[in-house]
Protein backbone atom coordinates (compact mmCIF):
# COMPACT_ATOMS: atom_id res chain seq x y z
CA UNK A 1 0.00 0.00 0.00
CA UNK A 2 1.33 3.19 -0.99
CA UNK A 3 0.46 7.06 -0.10
CA UNK A 4 -1.78 7.51 -3.40
CA UNK A 5 -4.01 4.54 -1.99
CA UNK A 6 -5.05 6.10 1.57
CA UNK A 7 -4.29 10.09 1.48
CA UNK A 8 -6.91 12.29 2.21
CA UNK A 9 -7.36 14.43 -1.02
CA UNK A 10 -10.10 17.14 -0.27
CA UNK A 11 -7.98 19.55 1.60
CA UNK A 12 -8.39 23.13 2.34
CA UNK A 13 -5.63 25.31 1.23
CA UNK A 14 -4.98 28.86 1.72
CA UNK A 15 -2.18 30.92 -0.28
CA UNK A 16 0.51 32.89 1.82
CA UNK A 17 -0.92 36.70 1.60
CA UNK A 18 -4.27 35.29 3.11
CA UNK A 19 -4.90 36.89 6.55
CA UNK A 20 -5.01 34.70 9.69
CA UNK A 21 -8.67 34.92 10.31
CA UNK A 22 -8.83 32.80 6.78
CA UNK A 23 -6.86 30.19 8.77
CA UNK A 24 -8.57 30.26 11.86
CA UNK A 25 -12.45 29.61 10.02
CA UNK A 26 -10.38 26.71 8.30
CA UNK A 27 -9.56 25.19 10.88
CA UNK A 28 -12.98 25.37 12.54
CA UNK A 29 -14.57 24.31 9.35
CA UNK A 30 -12.26 21.13 8.31
CA UNK A 31 -11.17 20.34 11.39
CA UNK A 32 -7.49 19.99 9.54
CA UNK A 33 -4.71 19.89 12.02
CA UNK A 34 -2.67 21.26 9.47
CA UNK A 35 -3.64 23.40 6.34
CA UNK A 36 -1.36 23.42 3.85
CA UNK A 37 0.38 26.83 1.92
CA UNK A 38 0.60 26.53 -1.75
CA UNK A 39 1.11 28.90 -4.39
CA UNK A 40 -1.21 29.91 -7.72
CA UNK A 41 0.13 26.52 -9.37
CA UNK A 42 -0.47 24.20 -6.68
CA UNK A 43 3.25 24.39 -5.78
CA UNK A 44 3.29 23.53 -1.93
CA UNK A 45 5.14 26.51 0.19
CA UNK A 46 4.64 25.08 3.49
CA UNK A 47 2.11 24.29 6.35
CA UNK A 48 0.52 25.89 9.17
CA UNK A 49 -0.59 23.94 12.38
CA UNK A 50 -2.99 24.78 14.62
CA UNK A 51 -0.74 25.18 17.61
CA UNK A 52 1.24 27.70 14.75
CA UNK A 53 -1.63 29.95 14.40
CA UNK A 54 -2.05 29.79 18.52
CA UNK A 55 1.57 30.60 19.00
CA UNK A 56 0.92 33.62 17.10
CA UNK A 57 -2.16 34.69 18.35
CA UNK A 58 -0.81 34.91 22.02
CA UNK A 59 2.99 35.86 21.32
CA UNK A 60 2.24 38.23 23.64
CA UNK A 61 2.95 35.68 26.27
CA UNK A 62 6.14 35.41 28.51
CA UNK A 63 8.11 32.73 30.02
CA UNK A 64 9.36 32.79 33.33
CA UNK A 65 10.70 29.87 35.12
CA UNK A 66 8.92 26.82 34.55
CA UNK A 67 5.64 29.43 34.18
CA UNK A 68 3.92 31.11 30.79
CA UNK A 69 2.58 34.52 31.73
CA UNK A 70 -0.15 35.91 30.10
CA UNK A 71 -1.01 39.40 30.25
CA UNK A 72 -4.57 40.20 30.50
CA UNK A 73 -4.51 42.21 26.99
CA UNK A 74 -3.24 38.80 25.10
CA UNK A 75 -6.21 37.18 25.98
CA UNK A 76 -8.97 39.77 24.97
CA UNK A 77 -10.82 38.90 22.60
CA UNK A 78 -10.45 42.04 20.70
CA UNK A 79 -6.81 41.98 20.79
CA UNK A 80 -7.02 38.76 19.52
CA UNK A 81 -9.32 39.39 16.86
CA UNK A 82 -6.80 42.35 15.78
CA UNK A 83 -3.85 40.09 16.07
CA UNK A 84 -5.48 37.39 13.79
CA UNK A 85 -6.37 40.01 11.26
CA UNK A 86 -2.66 41.27 11.30
CA UNK A 87 -1.36 38.18 10.89
CA UNK A 88 -0.72 37.00 7.33
CA UNK A 89 -0.31 32.82 6.48
CA UNK A 90 3.35 33.33 4.98
CA UNK A 91 4.67 34.85 8.05
CA UNK A 92 3.61 31.65 10.31
CA UNK A 93 4.04 29.40 7.72
CA UNK A 94 6.36 26.17 8.28
CA UNK A 95 8.84 26.01 5.31
CA UNK A 96 10.81 23.01 7.01
CA UNK A 97 8.42 20.28 5.95
CA UNK A 98 8.69 16.45 5.86
CA UNK A 99 7.20 15.75 2.33
CA UNK A 100 6.22 12.26 0.96
CA UNK A 101 6.46 11.09 -3.06
CA UNK A 102 3.32 9.79 -4.17
CA UNK A 103 4.50 5.93 -4.15
CA UNK A 104 5.78 6.05 -0.50
CA UNK A 105 5.28 2.75 1.48
CA UNK A 106 2.10 2.83 3.91
CA UNK A 107 5.41 1.54 6.73
CA UNK A 108 7.48 4.41 6.05
CA UNK A 109 5.20 6.98 6.20
CA UNK A 110 4.17 5.26 9.81
CA UNK A 111 7.41 5.38 10.39
CA UNK A 112 8.22 9.42 9.67
CA UNK A 113 5.23 10.01 11.19
CA UNK A 114 6.64 8.74 14.63
CA UNK A 115 10.10 9.07 14.36
CA UNK A 116 8.71 13.23 13.37
CA UNK A 117 6.32 13.36 16.17
CA UNK A 118 4.43 15.23 13.43
CA UNK A 119 0.55 14.58 12.68
CA UNK A 120 0.62 14.78 9.19
CA UNK A 121 2.76 14.90 5.90
CA UNK A 122 1.88 16.38 2.38
CA UNK A 123 2.25 13.99 -0.92
CA UNK A 124 3.69 15.76 -3.22
CA UNK A 125 4.47 14.50 -6.94
CA UNK A 126 6.64 17.54 -9.05
CA UNK A 127 6.60 20.14 -6.30
CA UNK A 128 2.98 20.07 -6.08
CA UNK A 129 0.48 19.11 -3.23
CA UNK A 130 -1.68 15.61 -4.29
CA UNK A 131 -2.71 15.07 -0.97
CA UNK A 132 -2.06 14.50 3.11
CA UNK A 133 -1.58 11.50 5.13
CA UNK A 134 -2.33 11.83 8.53
CA UNK A 135 -2.42 9.62 11.29
CA UNK A 136 -6.29 9.45 11.13
CA UNK A 137 -5.59 8.17 7.23
CA UNK A 138 -3.16 5.32 9.09
CA UNK A 139 -5.40 4.63 11.56
CA UNK A 140 -8.73 3.61 9.13
CA UNK A 141 -5.71 1.35 7.34
CA UNK A 142 -5.67 0.06 10.02
CA UNK A 143 -9.22 -0.40 10.82
CA UNK A 144 -10.60 -1.34 7.53
CA UNK A 145 -7.38 -4.27 7.67
CA UNK A 146 -9.06 -5.23 11.29
CA UNK A 147 -12.42 -5.51 9.49
CA UNK A 148 -10.84 -7.77 6.64
CA UNK A 149 -9.30 -9.98 9.15
CA UNK A 150 -12.08 -10.38 11.07
CA UNK A 151 -14.17 -11.34 8.20
CA UNK A 152 -12.11 -14.20 6.72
Amino acid sequence: MQAKDFMSRKLATAAPDQPGAVLFNLFLETRQGGIPVLDQNRHLLGIVTSADLLRALFSGCVRFLDCTLYPERSLDPAAVLERINRIQVGEIMRRDLVTAPIDTPFCKLVALLMERKINQIPVVEAGRLQGMVTRFDVFRVLEEKYKEARAR
